[in-house]
């Protein structure tokens, strides 16, 4: 697909926004002790993502690293929005953490923009 004229960005994920919710995962964390091992449970939706996902989307990358720049085969990572480092990660700079999610150790590579997962438009709070 990438090579069709016209084509800017080809992607792919397990579960299209519009969809709405798909898997909802967690991890745990405390963004005052990160450390805690008691720390509370953070629940999240997930989609799995490959290629430049965000980039056929319009999605912004705010900090960190593309899932382009990366072998995302390489090991397991993540992205999270910017809803989420804001509420969760409150005051630390989430991208280089490495959480305990869903029984693999995930690296964050970087912070997307909030972006709606509903057909109507809605931001899902996580």
């Amino acid at each position: 697909m990438a090579a069709l004229t016209g084509v800017d960005a080809v992607g792919a994920t397990s579960w299209l926004p519009a969809k709405g919710r798909y898997h909802t995962w967690g991890f745990p964390w405390d963004a005052e002790n990160p450390d805690n091992p008691d720390a509370p449970f953070q629940s999240t939706d997930v989609r799995v993502i490959t290629g430049d996902y965000f980039g056929a989307l319009g999605i912004e990358l705010i900090s960190g690293t593309s899932p382009t720049e990366i072998d995302l085969a390489a090991e397991p990572v993540m992205w999270i929005n910017q809803h989420l480092a804001e509420t969760v990660f409150a005051g630390v700079d989430p991208v280089g953490i490495r959480i305990d999610f869903s029984g693999a150790e995930r690296l964050i590579m970087g912070v997307v923009e909030s972006f709606p997962h509903g057909a109507r438009g809605a931001v899902p709070p996580k």
